[in-house]
């Protein structure tokens, strides 16, 4: 009776087993009863470090997991791609990827890679975009949006902490518009201002401009369309090379195994709510479903 037991149990165990990679394979849960227990505990949808290890999942497999990545590279300096990312599971091995990082980044580290990591960070927290929607070939035009672009553009320029900025244009047609508008300015003064040829020449020119400067004012926002040289974000960051290399100085840190540990505890503390956890522990980036 008792070996029939034991394998009826072992049976039992092989299939869940089996159902459990194949869900896994397919993106659904099955949790433990432990880790349901886990989840229990949990106040908040919050992601979180979890105490056992049972399984893993890469640092990207959550949104949420993006706010503890943009974190890391704005306390460190440093950009983490997207398969660095996946491969992480614990937070010893994100730990050990920040350290080759920050001592290769006096010999290494490229200007156009840290300008690039700015612009996307930058341009997640302006127009609420995930980490793969910021490539070096992807159009402006397509990350900005078109309604009310001059002012998101402008402030996309702030989050940057850009001094100089590229400048919007309007449209063709909306320049010919504001040419017909000037020519028809300057021929109603012409025509109301009854004085000498001479004088009436200068006081319409004079009156042309000030009515030219007032409609360059008010049609600022229709500014949408974005210069030949600034099409795309590899442009951007060319711009950024160029025009504003104080954003992306590099300032030397001594950063020694324990106080990268430190710094990313913390980070992670901060980013899931969870202090009891090791630098063994397993990241949970997604909420589970049961």
């Amino acid at each position: 009776m008792g070996s029939r037991g034991t394998w009826r149990r072992k049976l039992i165990d092989g299939v869940l087993s089996k159902l459990l990679a194949s869900t896994l394979e397919s993106g659904l849960w099955i949790c433990p009863k432990r880790i349901i227990m886990h989840m229990n505990q949990k106040t908040s949808g919050r992601p979180y470090i979890a105490r056992f290890e049972d399984f893993g999942l890469g640092l990207t497999q959550g949104p949420d997991a993006e706010d503890l990545i943009s974190a890391l590279e704005t306390r460190f300096g440093i950009v983490v791609a997207d398969d660095e990312a996946e491969a992480i599971r614990t937070p010893a091995q994100l730990v050990d990827l920040i350290l080759t990082k920050v001592e290769s980044l006096e010999s290494t580290d490229c200007l156009s890679q840290r300008a690039f990591h700015l612009i996307r960070r930058a341009a997640m927290r302006s127009f609420l975009l995930e980490r793969r929607a910021i490539s070096p070939t992807a159009k402006l035009d397509d990350i900005v949006p078109r309604k009310l672009r001059y002012a998101r553009w402008n402030g996309f320029g702030r989050n940057v902490c850009a001094n100089r900025w590229p400048e919007l244009k309007r449209s063709r047609t909306t320049f010919v518009i504001l040419a017909i508008l000037t020519a028809a300015g300057f021929a109603f003064a012409s025509a109301r201002l009854s004085v000498t040829c001479a004088f009436n020449l200068f006081a319409s020119s004079v009156v042309t401009i000030a009515f030219a400067f007032v409609l360059a004012w008010i049609t600022r926002p229709l500014k949408r369309t974005f210069p030949v040289n600034c099409l795309t974000v590899r442009d951007l960051v060319d711009w950024i090379v160029a025009e504003n290399p104080q954003l992306i100085r590099h300032e030397p840190k001594d950063w020694t195994r324990e106080r990268v540990s430190a710094t990313v505890r913390r980070l992670i503390v901060e980013w899931s709510n969870e202090r009891d956890f090791t630098e063994d522990s397993l990241f949970y980036p997604t909420r589970m479903i049961t």
